[in-house]
């Protein structure tokens, strides 16, 4: 594919707005600082195109460059238009409301809206690893990204903005990121890597008015019998941390440790347990209801092998009292957060099940899966209410070329059709 530059969006062009974020490798296809400024400014001025329905963040891995790619889809999958960013390893994106997306980069936390764009530095972004971007109840940008061990101790880089970009601040999380979530004026971060493999798990509270880190609570995973002795639990895989009625909420893999670290097993052919974690930071109390064993865990299939579709919904989604995520055999599920009862509530397509690289984003009451395979692009939009597929619509591929890059993330960012 031949390089071109990105047009400069139109003002006033009256387009339903969908942003479709994607980040991948740039192939013989590298942007310049300066074309960066200028497709920067341009977006700052203007906004994206009116008509956008998804954006797409493709990047280069760490790699291979810094280079990123920001495409812009209208409402039938066709290319609107496109801008060169700088790229990220695991960049994010979230739709943040009112025609808008927040988005991880190495250059700092972006919001690009249909009428304007900012840019909110944070300190590390461009030696980090983006590990979760989000909205708080007042529609604020929070980026978060894993700053690695450094002098100090291990660093987690937290910095937000407000929608106008006017009210802006940055905190340090001293420990591993695990699974992150924010409510009004706070953020939340669990603590991942050695200590969870010990039984040690702590939850963080960055205060966005102080800018104040502090520990909420700190609880053990411990251990259960298993016939005449007893397995640790280890703390894996867990869900975004979702903020309900003043608890804080999420679903997490414990897997069973021996004595030597290997897995163990809970009982004859199950070596993990789906649990969901209920937080109160106001009376500083940690409780855990068991939803399922699973033979391997809740990525993986019966087989043993992990889902890059399950993998792909883990983070979950809020939607009314239950988070929803995927399993490992292909199924739309959702977890009750008050009966702690797992459901089916639809079965993804066969073509969502054999693509070779799946993203997913969330939106109200929808599912939407940007699927890969053999080099051709599919998104595709599910009720969360009947589980069933209410669109499937093919994507164009930007005209930048993109072989050397991968799709970050995606967003919808108004309804299509």
């Amino acid at each position: 594919m031949t390089c071109r530059r990105p047009l400069i969006p139109s003002q006033g062009a009256g387009l339903t707005a969908v942003l479709l974020l994607a980040a991948s490798a740039l192939s013989g296809c590298t942007s310049s600082a300066h074309e960066q400024e200028t497709a920067w400014q341009a977006l700052h001025r203007y906004g994206w195109p009116d008509e956008t329905a998804v954006v797409i963040y493709w990047s280069q891995s760490l790699d291979n460059g810094r280079d990123g790619l920001l495409e812009f889809a209208a409402a039938d999958g066709s290319e609107l238009d496109s801008a060169p960013i700088s790229g990220l390893d695991n960049g994010r994106m979230r739709e943040a409301g009112n025609s808008a997306v927040c988005i991880l980069t190495s250059d700092g936390l972006m919001r690009i809206s249909r009428t304007t764009a900012t840019k909110t530095e944070v300190p590390d972004s461009a030696h980090s690893v983006g590990h979760w971007v989000g909205t708080d109840t007042h529609g604020s940008c929070v980026g978060v990204y894993n700053s690695g061990a450094q002098d100090s101790g291990y660093v987690t880089s937290v910095g937000w903005a407000t929608a106008t970009g006017q009210g802006r601040g940055e905190s340090v999380v001293p420990d591993v990121p695990g699974p992150v979530g924010s409510s009004s004026q706070s953020v939340w971060v669990r603590n991942a890597g050695t200590p969870t493999t010990r039984g040690t798990v702590t939850l963080y509270r960055v205060d966005m008015e102080t800018g104040r880190t502090t520990v909420s609570l700190r609880w053990t995973t411990g251990t259960i019998p298993v016939g005449s002795g007893a397995v640790s639990l280890e703390a894996g895989y867990a869900s975004d941390i979702f903020a309900d009625h003043g608890k804080l909420y999420y679903l997490e893999d414990l897997k069973g440790v021996d004595a030597e670290g290997g897995w163990a097993e809970l009982e004859p052919g199950v070596h993990a347990e789906l649990r969901l974690a209920e937080l109160d930071p106001n009376k500083r109390s940690h409780r855990s209801r068991l939803v399922a064993r699973e033979p391997w865990g809740s990525t993986e299939g019966s087989d043993g092998k992990t889902s890059l579709l399950a993998t792909a919904l883990w983070k979950g989604h809020l939607f009314g009292r239950a988070i929803y995520s995927g399993d490992g055999e292909g199924h739309l599920v959702r977890v009750d957060l008050d009966t702690a009862q797992r459901s089916v509530v639809g079965t993804l397509s066969e073509e969502a099940k054999g693509a070779d690289s799946i993203n997913a984003a969330w939106d109200q009451d929808s599912l939407h899966l940007l699927l890969e395979t053999a080099g051709t692009f599919t998104l595709e939009t599910y009720s969360l209410v009947s589980g069933s597929l209410r669109d499937s619509i093919p994507v164009d591929e930007p005209h930048e070329g993109t072989s050397s890059m991968g799709v970050q993330a995606f967003a919808v960012v108004g309804k299509r059709g």
